[in-house]
């Protein structure tokens, strides 16, 4: 074997144990991506992609959903294809990095509630009806979105009975998709039994008590025969 294909060789192995490392590295990342953002199993379907009202994957038809909440700016606005977000297989687009850093911190109180497919139907017949993202409403910390065309609008039924629909939809969501209704209350109590199992696990500061200190033993100063000189 020449010198040039022993080079070759070396160059290949070399090549091989740097792209094995890489791939160490990515996989190891990327599991802990994917344990961090693991969603809660009571909010969300197990078959997200095939309950939810999605288009490849993409929720509200691309719609942002932090942008019909306050804190968004109130409308809705389409989402930019360059500022996207996964969760639990589905794919959400914003308008900012703002919001797509809100919809992080808390995916649940964003996404639109009965899998964003329209909320009367789900509530009046329980069946999944397609939506008009522009045809919505913000109640009670959750958005629901509606069916609406020439001849007929969905939202203004719902509003005429709306703590009836509401009540009926996330019943008739629920034994589809198994999810619970995500209301402020029910995450508020979401986030409070996280932040005791993180108390249990590493211990509430409040109740640690501060270590005693214990004086140091000072032995006698023992005189030496010298003299300090004047």
């Amino acid at each position: 074997m020449n010198k040039y294909t022993l080079s070759n060789l070396a160059s290949h192995r070399r090549f091989g144990f740097f792209a094995a490392a890489t791939l160490v590295v990515a996989l190891a990342g990327s599991a802990f991506a994917q344990e961090a953002a693991k969603p809660d199993p009571r909010f969300h379907a197990k078959d997200a992609v095939k309950q939810y009202n999605v288009e490849k994957t993409v929720a509200i038809s691309g719609y942002d959903p932090v942008a019909y909440f306050p804190e968004g700016g109130g409308k809705p606005k389409e989402g930019d294809k360059k500022i996207t977000f996964a969760h639990n297989g589905i794919t959400y687009r914003f308008a900012s990095k703002e919001h797509l850093e809100l919809f992080k911190a808390s995916p649940e109180k964003y996404e639109p509630a009965h899998g964003g497919w329209c909320t009367y139907a789900m509530g009046a017949t329980g069946e999944k009806v397609e939506i008009d993202p522009e045809s919505y409403v913000v109640a009670n910390g959750r958005l629901f979105l509606f069916y609406k065309d020439i001849f007929t609008d969905t939202r203004k039924k719902f509003l005429a009975e709306q703590a009836k629909l509401t009540a009926a939809a996330d019943t008739s969501w629920k034994k589809t998709s198994g999810e619970e209704a995500r209301t402020p209350e029910a995450l508020a109590k979401k986030d409070a039994e996280k932040k005791d199992g993180d108390k249990a696990t590493t211990g509430d500061p409040a109740k640690t008590e501060p270590a005693k200190t214990v004086p140091a033993k000072t032995e006698p100063t023992k005189d030496d025969g010298h003299k300090n000189p004047k």
